[in-house]
Parts: C-alpha cells; structure tokens; sequence
C-alpha cells in the first residue's frame, strides 16, 4: 500500500529528525503546502507535532479522509482546563485518582477563588514548561500572574503573524508528589492510537529543574516507577483516549504519584512528544514510533534503558575552536549546536526551553 505522511510543525523541537524517522518506514513524506499531492495516495497519514497548527493539520484531514481525532478533542486537550474537567471527573469516587482544584483565568480576568495553596500558575493553552512558576503564598500570587501575563505578551509578539497564543492562565493546587528514590515521581505515557484501538508505547520518567519545571531529562522505560501505577495510568488513559474518540495518533499524558499513592494527570497532548523521546523510545524498544502508527509494529525487538539529558555551559569545553563533552560514555551521542552556541555566548543551558543547544543521548 502506498503511504504518506503529511508532517505539521515541530519547528521548536527539531522535525527532521523525526522526517529522518518516517522516512525510514518507507513512506513518502510530504509538507503542509503540498498536501494535494497526498490524495494520489492510497493512504494518508496526519501527523500534527505542535498544538497551535492541530486545527490545520485536522482540516487537511478531513479533506483527505484522513481519520485522525475530532475537532472538538483538539480544543479539550489545547485547553488545559478542559482536560482538567475531564480528568477530575474521571477521578471523582476512584481511589486510585486524585482530582486537582484549579481556577480558570480568562485574559486579564483577576483570581477570585484560587484552589488551595501551594499551586501552580501555567498558560491554559501552551507546552513545554513556558512560564510555569510555583506559587507557595497567597501574597506572592498577584506578581505571579502580572509576570506569566508578561511572558505570554512576549510570546505572542515572537509569533505574530504565525498564529494567535491564547492568553488564559490556569490555576492548580500542586500536586503532593511521593518521594521516590532516583525520580521526580513524574512519569509520561506515549500511546499509540491506531484503528480507534489504544495502547501503550513506552513509558518515560522526567528530571526537572526544581524552579522552572522545565524537563532537562528523560528515560525510557520510567525504571523509577512501580508497575502498579503505570497500570493505573493506562487504564484511565485509554478511557480518555476513547472519550476524546482518537481514531489515529501518537499521544503523551504525563502523570504524578502523590504522597497517597495515588495517580494524578498534570496534563496530556494529542501529538507525539518532543525532547527527541520518539528516537529514545526507538533506542530502548527498537520499535519506530512512526511505523508503529503506520503498521502497527509494536513488538520490541530489544529491552534496553535509553536516557536523555540536557546539559548546561558547565557541562560543555571548548577545545581549539570545537566544542566537546568530556568523559562522554561509549556509544553515547552527543548533540551539540555549534552554530547556536557560537551566537549565543550568554546561553544560560537547558533552563532556557527555546535554546537547548546540548545534549547527551545513549542507552544504559
């Protein structure tokens, strides 16, 4: 059968390597603006890697017939709050569950009923930790907003033109989380849709920066994390997935054990994850995520420990006129941005989202 892949966005978090990715499944690969020529395909597959362009990407689809996830899901997982709601109905009478109070704020709209502190202040509708900040006192809240309101602004002045970023904020309490030796109690659940049929792909477990929650770490499978709770999570997972009715679609849903050992969603997208965890799952699993997609390849072909880490200025040498990692393990690939380094002198390392110029990739 003929196959193509339409791929949208990924600007942010590198879509070639994930080009490199579906191309190796022997699928031809085509772009946004090309996407009539998908319809000399037998079959089209839409692939949306960054939120803002989902609508896009869905419109192409159901031009082509493409099954996908309705429009409707797009917006409730897009919304954090949305997801909330759905989630903490989910939660309400399951002891395995934990619901989360929030508050949700319409732009420039003041907090009237915050949820119990601490809490956490994120953009209702944005990814990758920007401006996620822990507030641990009602007198520091006020700040708080007026400074993710800030960062929003800016945001949406770097994509003028591209897209319009929804200036919402969402209020949680912060989730209790079990101390777990070796983790951060945080895990992610890569699901594979395919035929309307949901399964787990890969596990992973998160290092954080402990001020800015930005994910400098990954490790696929979560090797931290009791199998009980990964079950619990599955479960719950595949009824959202069939709640949202997915058809077709890599996901991720990112969960916290908290102190009562129970599971709590932080938060979930209808799109692969970035942070090169697509290559990491190949790596520990030996499956490709995107031929899984395509052909339902699941079947691991090895069993191993795949990690990623961001480094810092720190981390890095320069040594006549190449930067190098010392004491990097064998076998080990090193990911460094030479260019961007060099233009960016003041480069503060991966609590900086938009500039992870190093990285260190291999398997344990």
């Amino acid at each position: 059968m003929q196959q193509v892949v339409l791929l949208f966005g990924g600007g942010r978090w590198g879509k070639e390597y994930v080009a490199d990715m579906i191309r190796a499944t022997g699928a031809d690969l085509i772009w946004p603006d090309e996407w009539q020529q998908a319809r000399a395909f037998e079959q089209a597959v839409v692939i949306a890697l960054d939120e803002y362009i989902a609508e896009n990407a869905l419109a192409i689809a159901e031009k082509l017939g493409a099954p996908f996830y309705p429009n409707e899901s797009h917006f409730i997982s897009f919304h954090k709050h949305r997801l909330r709601s759905v989630w903490n109905q989910l939660a309400e009478g399951d002891p395995n569950l934990i619901a989360v109070p929030f508050e949700w704020l319409r732009e420039g709209a003041p907090s009237i009923a915050p949820p119990p502190f601490p809490l956490i202040i994120k953009p209702d509708a944005y990814s990758g930790s920007v401006g996620v900040k822990l507030v641990q006192q009602p007198k520091q809240l006020n700040a708080a907003l007026s400074q993710l309101r800030q960062i929003l602004k800016q945001e949406q002045a770097a994509y003028a033109g591209d897209f319009e970023v929804c200036q919402d904020i969402l209020l949680e309490h912060a989730i209790p989380r079990k101390p777990m030796p070796g983790c951060e109690s945080e895990f992610t659940l890569h699901m594979l849709s395919r035929n309307g049929r949901h399964l787990l792909l890969a596990t992973a477990e998160k290092q954080l920066n402990p001020d800015s929650y930005i994910e400098v770490g990954h490790t696929v499978p979560a090797v931290n994390i009791p199998q009980t709770f990964i079950e619990i999570a599955v479960a719950v997972t595949v009824q959202m997935l069939q709640q949202l009715e997915v058809h077709q679609c890599i996901s991720n849903w990112e969960f916290i054990v908290t102190q009562n050992n129970q599971i709590a969603l932080v938060e979930g997208q209808l799109r692969p994850s970035g942070d090169r965890l697509m290559q990491l799952i190949q790596l520990a699993k030996g499956i490709n995520p995107f031929a899984a997609l395509l052909h339902g390849e699941t079947n691991p072909t090895q069993h191993k420990t795949a990690c990623i880490k961001w480094l810092g200025p720190d981390d890095i040498l320069l040594i006549d006129g190449k930067y190098t990692i010392p004491n990097l393990p064998a076998n080990w690939e090193a990911i460094i941005d030479e260019a961007a380094l060099r233009a960016n002198p003041e480069w503060p390392g991966p609590i900086d989202w938009y500039n992870r110029h190093v990285a260190v990739v291999g398997t344990l």
